[in-house]
């Protein structure tokens, strides 16, 4: 996470809303970028941990799989994340429980409230 985003989960933690059982951090989803390194060679392995896709928070809330992208403001491009996230989540690690995606933010753009709303996205803001 980016220290600005450490910050929106620090705030979203310490309001005690929710009752957080499990908590995973900078989870590894999808495909690695591929190269011309052997298969668990050196470079192979540096590949695999920097080049997938990083979930922000992976939390166990009242018996469902939270896949948590943080951001500031939860604008169009932290839906596309998030479900993108929930989607590979749910391919690589077969969850033995619902999962959700969920933004977690300071503060919402109204115009991305409905589609949200359509999609199944939860947002949760800290007031």
């Amino acid at each position: 996470m980016l220290g600005e985003d450490t910050a929106v989960w620090t705030r979203f933690l310490e309001s005690g809303d929710f009752d957080i059982k499990e908590v995973w951090y900078d989870l590894h989803v999808g495909a690695e970028v591929k190269g011309d390194w052997d298969g668990d060679s050196i470079n192979a392995r540096i590949a695999r941990g920097v080049t997938r896709k990083r979930i922000d928070v992976v939390a166990l809330v009242d018996g469902v799989y939270w896949v948590i992208e943080i951001k500031p403001i939860a604008m169009m491009f932290a839906i596309g994340q998030v479900l993108v996230y929930e989607g590979l989540f749910v391919k690589e690690y077969e969850p033995p429980r619902e999962t959700w995606p969920v933004i977690v933010c300071d503060t919402v753009d109204e115009d991305v409230i409905p589609l949200c709303e359509r999609l199944g996205v939860v947002v949760v803001a800290n007031l």
